[in-house]
């Protein structure tokens, strides 16, 4: 069962994803739209390694310099970017496994 969130909330939000054989999968939210290169993937990096492996972070971003850095920069850095979509005003959520 997936928890809905807003995505224009400007706190950091955790919600359940699924439940697999007793196991909680966790997905992360962290919007950094009022971030400013390079402290948009400063802030991903922080969120990352706060989470154990196999969990997900979705990432609300603005188009231009963060969603060309932000995910090459995720993937340089070992992490899975899984999805990469367009979202409204000029926003993209990326979907970052670690």
């Amino acid at each position: 069962m997936l928890l809905a969130l807003p995505p224009s909330s400007m706190i950091l939000k955790i919600h359940i994803l699924s439940l697999f054989k007793g196991i909680t999968y966790m997905k992360h939210f962290l919007d950094i739209t009022n971030e400013t290169c390079p402290m948009t993937f400063v802030k991903v990096k922080l969120q990352l390694a706060k989470m154990d492996a196999g969990e997900q972070l979705e990432v609300l971003l603005n188009k231009g310099e963060p969603l060309e850095n932000v995910p090459r920069s995720c993937e340089e850095q070992g992490y899975k970017v899984l999805s990469n979509e367009p979202t409204d005003h000029g926003k993209h959520l990326i979907l970052v496994e670690k």
